[in-house]
């Protein structure tokens, strides 16, 4: 698996390119799709990164398709998935679609 760093990244497209330290390896594109299953919301210029390269899906072009950030890690982590919190906790409908999701007992009606 190659090592580098993240060249260029444009998060508002949710794409990049990532350079090998070997300096006879060409760019690698990388996807956001990559990155968040790699449990990140973007990358940051210069972060080091250790990736497997595979083929895009609907271009058949060589792609980053497994990535893992090495240290320092300075690109932000994804929250993780969470209830919608702009709800009214004394919702009823939201209480019991908590519980039920919980696996716990329903609040008492």
């Amino acid at each position: 698996m190659p090592i580098g760093t993240v060249r260029f990244y444009r998060e508002d497209k949710g794409w990049g390119f990532l350079t090998s330290d070997d300096p006879n390896d060409v760019d690698e594109f990388v996807h956001i799709r990559q990155i968040e299953r790699a449990g990140y919301a973007a990358l940051e210029q210069g972060q080091c990164i250790r990736w497997k390269t595979g083929q895009n899906e609907k271009t058949s072009r060589s792609m980053a398709i497994e990535l893992e950030l090495l240290p320092p890690i300075i690109s932000p982590e994804l929250p993780p998935p969470t209830f919608r919190q702009d709800r009214d906790e004394s919702d009823e409908a939201h209480a019991l679609a908590e519980a039920a999701f919980m696996k716990v007992a329903p609040p008492d009606a």
